[in-house]
């Protein structure tokens, strides 16, 4: 009982993980996948639980993406960034 409790926490955690990177990486996508799970589990027919669970679900994808100005990833352009704050990169040659 206990190694297949194991097993089962140690594959929660990978699909945290990959849910978690996907939504890093991928934010549209991750939106778009969220979007389509939650059409599912809202369905007439499921359990209230399942319901409330693809009602949040679908709540917690509006507002993601590029363009939602939200800065959470820090991968979107910001409007606020100072056009001279960049600094030039110097090579130094090792000494021999």
């Amino acid at each position: 009982m206990t190694l297949t409790l194991q097993y089962g926490v140690i594959a929660l955690l990978v699909c945290a993980s990959v849910l978690t990177v996907l939504s890093k990486t991928m934010p549209k996508q991750a939106a778009r996948l969220r979007l389509k799970l939650a059409a599912h589990l809202t369905q007439p027919g499921r359990s209230a639980v399942s319901r409330k669970l693809g009602s949040k679900l679908a709540q917690s994808s509006q507002g993601s993406g590029c363009d939602s100005g939200c800065s959470t990833c820090g991968s979107c352009d910001s409007a606020t960034a100072v056009p001279g704050d960049t600094q030039p990169l110097t090579f130094v040659r090792p000494r021999k």
